[in-house]
Formats: C-alpha cells, sequence, structure tokens
C-alpha cells in the first residue's frame, strides 16, 4: 500500500506538475513538469482538482505528453492500482 495526499499524491507518479496556472486555457507548456518518484508509470496526477480548478492544468500537462494518463482528484479520493 502506498498513499499520498496534496502534493505528495502527485510525486507517486513517473512525472509530476510542480506549477502552473488553474485557471488558463489549456496550451503546451502552461505548466512545469519535474520527474516524480515513479511508483507509478504512464499517470499523471494532478491533487485538488475541482476545488481549485484544476481542468486546463492537466490538460496541458497531458498536451506536453500525449503518452500520459491524467488523473484529477480531491480531497477524501482514492486511486485503486492493480499491478497487471
Amino acid at each position: 500500500i502506498l498513499a499520498g495526499t496534496s502534493a505528495g499524491a502527485s510525486a507517486i507518479s513517473e512525472v509530476m506538475i510542480t506549477s502552473g496556472n488553474d485557471d488558463q486555457a489549456p496550451k503546451k507548456c502552461t505548466v512545469k513538469m519535474a520527474p516524480g518518484l515513479g511508483f507509478l508509470s504512464g499517470v499523471v496526477i494532478d491533487q485538488h482538482f475541482a476545488q481549485r480548478g484544476r481542468t486546463g492544468r492537466l490538460l496541458a500537462a497531458i498536451a506536453q505528453n500525449p503518452h500520459i494518463l491524467g488523473i484529477g482528484i480531491d480531497e477524501d479520493t482514492a486511486v485503486v492500482v492493480y499491478p497487471d
């Protein structure tokens, strides 16, 4: 079992969003990305998703990395991943 909240949830993935405006239209290069801890490959996780209106930010991250799946999570949210 691996768990993280807020930035800790984002750090679990292979790449993570480190900054970006919540209210900008989704365009490439409007978010900054960095390596995560790599426990979960092929995804990027953005936290406080609905509370802070981060749909555009997550879409921009996916536009920069079209091979990854974007997951937006909020408080009291869990993601269950099986090893297959």
